[in-house]
This record gives C-alpha cells, structure tokens and sequence, in this order.
C-alpha cells in the first residue's frame, strides 16, 4: 500500500521486484495517484486506485489506512507487507508457516494489566479501562509491518474498526506516530486481540535493524528486512537494503536507493 509521495511508490517498487526475486506470488497494490507517478507498475499483478479516508486535521489517516485492509484485499489469503522493505528469503514459506492461522501480526511485547509491556502507546490502566479488557487480559504488543489474514478474520476487522473509531484522545497516548502525531494503527491491533482472545504465533519473520546483527543471521534466519521507523534503522542495514536491491535487479534495471527515500518517509514530517 503506498500513497500521498512517490516516496512510497519508489519504495513499493522495490519491495514489490525483491518478492519477485523468489516468488510468483501475486502482488496487489492499494495506492493513489500521487504515489505511482512516474513508478513502473509492470512488476505488480494489479492495482487498485483509490481516495483514502482523512483524519480530523485532513490528511491521509494512515491507521485507518491498515485498520480498513480486509475490506480492499482481492485475495482469500492475503499477506500485507509495509512497502519500507526487501524481501530476504521466499514469502511463500510465510504461507506455509501460518497455515491454519485467520491472523497474525508480528509479535513484539506481552503481559498482563500489571505488566510493563514493551512496544505499548498507552498506559495499561487507560487501555483496559477504555477498552474494557478483563482484569485477567493478556495484551499482545505488535509490529503491523507484516499481517496476514484470511476470509475467517472479518469479524476482527470489524472490530478493529470500531475499536478504532472509539479512539483515544491525544493526551490518553504515551506517544503518537511520528512527527505527525497521528494515531498508532497497531495499538489497536493489539486491543483488539486482546478483546478477542488471539495469541499470535511465536513466529518473527521481520528484522527490525535497530540493534547490529550478524549479516548472515539476518539473510538466513529473516524474510524481510524492515526499513522501518524513524531514524533508528543502524547504517549497516540500510546497506544491505542497496546491496539486495542491485542483487535483485543487477541486469534487469534501476532500484530505488534507501538513503533518499528514508529522508522522506512520513514519520520524519510534521
């Protein structure tokens, strides 16, 4: 999904030629205009052109933007990858590790009301109390840079939607989404598994390059390599986003270097 900046386009191309790289999987594009102006569609199997919804201040919702996935998801089974990333290993192994799964996002933290849960945007006390978790909840922290899904998960996403539209308040949050302030679409993921009772998997297919790591480690034990964040991602690992990318596409054309398109990414501007 990409949209507002062709930032996103660029980066979706890329993302989009290192799945091919292993896999023939289709791959489904949500985007607007703004985003694939000038990008080569030709790697993606379709795309969907569409107006997405706006915030209370009138720009793009990028929460809403994922809490409204299963609704513009062509596929039965569908695995949702943030673009900002290249794929390491074949995606269709991902398939094969989730079978029988109706959700999963990529676990981060857990705990219960009295815990110090790692990866939360809300005091414990204001989730459960806003949210009406049960005093016995176990509340699931997430990373929404990877989700799968099936047909059987509609009934999470309703009600992901309305947890949703039941917002928190600014000033209810430990911390907004980036330099934006807009809300943090996984704290409701995580609500919402936590009313339902869903346990994720103990699978964690993403790398999040905030901490150094053994190169082969990453390339064997990952399948994808997350550009994710702000400023945090380590300088080693956005050389390895190159090195993958003129890998990938060596004789087959450009690719879209991280340098310039992680100074644009959204959670940089205000």
């Amino acid at each position: 999904m990409c949209f507002k900046s062709q930032t996103y386009g660029k980066f979706a191309y890329n993302m989009a030629h290192s799945i091919r790289h292993y896999s023939d999987l289709p791959i489904h594009l949500i985007c607007d205009q703004s985003s694939i102006s000038g990008i080569d569609l030709s790697v993606f199997s379709s795309y969907d052109l569409m107006e997405f919804e706006k915030d209370e201040l009138g720009r793009i919702d990028n929460c809403l933007a994922k809490v409204k996935l299963f609704e513009r998801t062509p596929f039965d089974e569908t695995l949702y990858l943030d673009v900002d990333g290249v794929m390491l290993n074949n995606p269709e192994t991902i398939f094969e590790e989730l079978k029988g799964e109706k959700l999963f996002v990529h676990p981060m933290g857990k705990g219960g009301k009295n815990d110090n849960i790692s990866y939360s945007w809300a005091n414990n006390d204001v989730v459960w109390n806003k949210f009406g978790l049960k005093e016995d909840s176990i509340f699931n922290t997430c990373q929404t840079s990877i989700i799968y899904f099936t047909n059987d998960a509609e009934d999470f996403f309703v009600r992901l939607e309305e947890n949703y539209k039941n917002k928190l308040s600014q000033n209810e949050y430990r911390e907004m989404w980036g330099r934006s302030n807009q809300h943090p679409d996984e704290l409701y993921y995580s609500i919402t598994m936590a009313q339902m009772v869903i346990q994720p998997k103990e699978f964690r297919p993403v790398f999040f390059p905030e901490r150094l790591e053994n190169i082969s480690t990453i390339e064997n034990d990952y399948y994808v390599l997350s550009m994710y964040g702000g400023n945090n991602v380590k300088p080693y690992a956005k050389e390895l986003y190159d090195r993958i990318m003129r890998m990938v596409l060596k004789s087959k054309g450009h690719y879209y270097k991280i340098h310039n398109l992680y100074k644009n990414k959204f959670i940089n501007i205000k």
